[in-house]
C-alpha cells in the first residue's frame, strides 16, 4: 500500500473500524517514512453481474438499463396524474424527468466534468433528499434518503417551543424575537450528524456495490443545503470538499428584472428546476 503522501510502501495499520453498513472495514494507517496518515477501506471483492439474455447472450448488468425499463414500467395513470395538474395549468407536458438526473443536468451545465472523477450530487430537500454519483458524467448510483430540511425545523419547534414559520427563519440564519442563531446552532449540528450518518450509509453502500474505491466531493443543493453548518460538518466527517452549487452560475441574467442578491440565495433551492428546464424535446 503507497503512501499518497510520499509513496513509501512502509507502513502500519494504527486504527480499524467497521464502516456503518458492516460492508467495509475502515483503517487508519501511518506511513513510517513521513510520518503522515491515511485511510483505506477494505472490502469483498465483487464480481460483476450478467444477465442472460432470451437468445442466450450474456450481458454485464447495467443500473442505466434497469432504471430506463423501470421508467418505462411506470403506471400510466401515475404519469397521467402529473401531466393532468400541468394541463390543468393552461399548459402542455412534453416530456417527464427524473429529479436526479435533472440534478445532474443542472450540474453539467454550469461545472466542467472532469473524467475519472467521482462526484456526490446532493439535493436536499423539504422530506426527501435526492442522491446521484456520477463518474465523470456517467450517473453510476441514485437514490432518495428520507430525510431533509423538515427535520431542523422539527427539531427547533420542539426544542425551542416556536411556531413552524418561527422554526423557520431561525434555521435560515434569520433572529427571531430574543431567540438568536447561536442558541439555535447546537440543535442544528445535532440534526446534521444524523443527516451526516444517514448520507454515509448510502455512500457506503455505494461503494460497497459499485466497485469504485472512494467518492471525491460532495456537492449540495435544494433548500436544506442552506442550513447553517451542514456543509462544513459534511465537510468534517467525509473528509472531502463539500461545496454549494449554483445552478445559475453560466446563466445570463438580466439584473433589472432579477436581484443578483435574491438569486443567489434562491440558486441552490432551484438546481432540480433548472435541470428541467434545460430539457428539450428530442433529448436522450
Amino acid at each position: 500500500m503507497k503512501c499518497p503522501f510520499c509513496g513509501s510502501t512502509e507502513n502500519k495499520v494504527v486504527d480499524s473500524r467497521d464502516s456503518e453498513t458492516g460492508e467495509a472495514i475502515r483503517r487508519r494507517r501511518e506511513c513510517l517514512s513521513c510520518a503522515k496518515r491515511f485511510t483505506t477501506y477494505e472490502r469483498i471483492e465483487s464480481l460483476p453481474l450478467f444477465v442472460v439474455k432470451k437468445d442466450g447472450r450474456r450481458e454485464e448488468f447495467s443500473h442505466r438499463k434497469l432504471l430506463d425499463g423501470l421508467l418505462v414500467a411506470a403506471k400510466k395513470e401515475k404519469i397521467a396524474d402529473y401531466t393532468g395538474v400541468i394541463s390543468q395549468a393552461g399548459r402542455v407536458p412534453i416530456i417527464v424527468d427524473v429529479d436526479a438526473f435533472a440534478l445532474q443536468n443542472a450540474y453539467e451545465m454550469n461545472y466542467s466534468v472532469s473524467e475519472g472523477k467521482v462526484l456526490a450530487l446532493v439535493n436536499v430537500g423539504a422530506s426527501v433528499t435526492n442522491v446521484n454519483v456520477l463518474s465523470g458524467s456517467t450517473s453510476m448510483f441514485w437514490r432518495d434518503i428520507t430525510f431533509g430540511g423538515n427535520q431542523y425545523t422539527d427539531a427547533i419547534q420542539r426544542e425551542m417551543s416556536l411556531s413552524f414559520e418561527q422554526a423557520e427563519d431561525l434555521k435560515k440564519g434569520q433572529a427571531v424575537g430574543d431567540r438568536t442563531v447561536q442558541q439555535v446552532i447546537p440543535i442544528l449540528n445535532s440534526v446534521s450528524e444524523d443527516f451526516s450518518g444517514e448520507l454515509r450509509k448510502t455512500l457506503d453502500f455505494f461503494t460497497a456495490t459499485s466497485g469504485a474505491d472512494r467518492v471525491d466531493e460532495i456537492v449540495l443543493a435544494g433548500g436544506g443545503s442552506g442550513v447553517l453548518n451542514l456543509d462544513a460538518t459534511l465537510r468534517d466527517k467525509f473528509g472531502i470538499p463539500v461545496t454549494i452549487m449554483d445552478p445559475f452560475k453560466k446563466v445570463t441574467v438580466d439584473e433589472k428584472v432579477f436581484n443578483p442578491e435574491q438569486l443567489a440565495d434562491l440558486g441552490p433551492s432551484m438546481a432540480i428546476a433548472v435541470g428541467l428546464a434545460m430539457r428539450k424535446l428530442g433529448d436522450a
